[in-house]
């Protein structure tokens, strides 16, 4: 079945259906590369989706960092969103290293504010509840442990 999809992805990558959209096509691959990293090795990956994964994940971190850079109260639809986002860069991370991609960016203080809002009294219920939503549409793992087991 995902074979498939893997074909039609290269298909439609090769005709130019993906109109250079590379960070769809790159979210796409990387969604197959995370759940099911031996199919998808199968494909010839075009360096391009892999300049698509770094684009999106450098637009991940500014929108990240345009909502916990303002204030010091975040409600539970800010923290979904940064919660999400941070997935999102977990996943073409993942791509980028199954295939040895170079990535130059820091997570460090993002993940150093995940780690602060998970534990914090006025934060962690909302925290927590998000994750508890987030891990019900799928699963999070804790790739570079910035969602810690005991936020759970």
């Amino acid at each position: 079945m995902y074979e498939k999809d893997l074909q039609t992805l290269n298909t439609r990558l090769k005709a130019g259906l993906y109109n250079h959209d590379y960070e769809s096509a790159a979210f796409y691959l990387s969604l197959l590369y995370y759940h099911f990293p031996k199919i998808a090795r199968s494909v010839q990956i075009d360096s391009a989706l892999f300049e698509g994964a770094r684009t999106k994940i450098k637009s991940c971190l500014a929108r990240i960092d345009k909502v916990i850079s303002v204030g010091s109260s975040w409600d539970i639809d800010e923290l979904f969103l940064v919660i999400g986002k941070r997935v999102e860069i977990d996943i073409f991370l993942n791509l980028l290293q199954a295939n040895d991609q170079p990535c130059d960016c820091d997570l460090s203080i993002v993940d150093f504010w995940f780690r602060n809002i998970a534990i914090s009294t006025e934060h962690r219920s909302a925290f927590q509840y998000a994750v508890k939503q987030i891990r019900k549409n799928g699963p999070i793992l804790n790739i570079g442990g910035w969602l810690r087991e005991e936020t759970t």
